[in-house]
């Protein structure tokens, strides 16, 4: 006997999802490849796994479980907003100015959103909701690099040289994780 946690009918709709059908709502460039895990929020089991979008020429190589890459906007939840909520109870409504681009003390480097817009002050959830950079790194440096760190070592995030930076707050860390390990510490943060 054979005990899982793989839903059928999840399991299906992912490897649907990574198909180029006609229906599917996500329209991938060609040759982008992809990788889906889903998970009970409250057991952390596995229910559907898929793990590459086109299989020619990738010989079975499962991009959900062995691919990695570094985090991106994935980061903003565990470097930033979470260690916020736990150390210093912001809320999700908590507000931050969302202004201009964000000059790295020591650098000549500035942090702008994707979009290149700012729209001045703004929930937590609204700036996680539209995965603006700014309010992230403005969130870690008011929690503070050590309380951040120290909450994103807890989910099993390691930092280059041991160090967390500002830069971390939107995945520029070295850090690389694949879909299934990233999976498993999203659920507890939000």
């Amino acid at each position: 006997i054979i005990y899982t946690t793989l839903d059928s009918s999840i399991q299906e709709h992912v490897e649907y999802l990574l198909t180029d059908s006609d229906e599917n709502p996500i329209k991938y460039p060609d040759d982008t490849q992809a990788a889906m895990v889903v998970l009970d929020t409250k057991t952390g089991a596995v229910q559907a796994i898929g793990g590459s979008r086109n299989n020619d020429g990738n010989y079975g190589y499962n991009y959900a479980t062995r691919g990695g890459t570094q985090l991106g906007s994935t980061a903003k939840p565990i470097m930033a907003y979470g260690p916020a909520i736990e150390y210093n109870q912001m809320s999700t409504y908590h507000q931050i100015n969302d202004d201009e681009p964000f000059a790295i003390p020591g650098t000549e480097t500035s942090i702008r959103n994707w979009n290149r817009q700012y729209g001045g002050w703004m929930s937590a959830r609204h700036a996680l909701n539209q995965s603006l950079n700014v309010p992230a790194v403005k969130t870690l440096q008011e929690v503070g690099i050590d309380n951040a760190q120290k909450f994103a070592e807890g989910l099993g995030i390691k930092f280059a040289d041991d160090q967390m930076v500002l830069t971390d707050a939107i995945g520029w860390c070295g850090y690389e994780c694949n879909t299934a390990s990233i999976g498993r510490r999203i659920p507890c943060v939000w």
